[in-house]
């Protein structure tokens, strides 16, 4: 087999398996998983950094006094829409709010709690959506 051949079968195969149904999927995984990090770190960080270690305790009740009703709404909004297009909708949502999250000014004690509420609720929206759609 001649180098140039070896080469196109090298590349091609997996440009050919992105261009797949199955490798945008992939592709879509990876790119929400590296969004999913990013918002992660960032809204950890800043929590940490602003509020500190002794607010943690508080967080997790907080996160479950919020997560559980919007785990309802999410429920029952998920049937009435296009799946595609809500996820397509949260996707470009949790986009714009972790453009906007690191320029906030630091107001007070609520805002590192709020962000770091938003920042999780929106990673578990968003893989729910991407986990329906596979």
């Amino acid at each position: 087999m001649s180098r140039l051949l070896r080469c196109r079968v090298l590349i091609g195969s997996p440009l050919r398996f992105l261009a797949s149904r199955a490798g945008l999927f992939v592709l879509l995984s990876f790119l929400v998983a590296v969004q999913d990090t990013y918002a992660s770190t960032l809204a950890a960080s800043q929590f940490l950094a602003r509020i500190g270690a002794q607010g943690v305790p508080l967080y997790y009740i907080l996160n479950a006094a919020v997560s559980i009703p919007f785990a309802t709404l999410f429920s029952s909004v998920i049937d009435r829409f296009p799946r595609r297009q809500l996820f397509a909708y949260g996707l470009g949502l949790f986009t714009i709010i972790m453009i906007v999250l690191p320029v906030l000014p630091p107001i007070g004690k609520a805002m590192p709690y709020a962000n770091y509420l938003v920042v999780r609720i929106f990673e578990h929206l968003i893989w729910s959506f991407y986990y329906i759609l596979v």
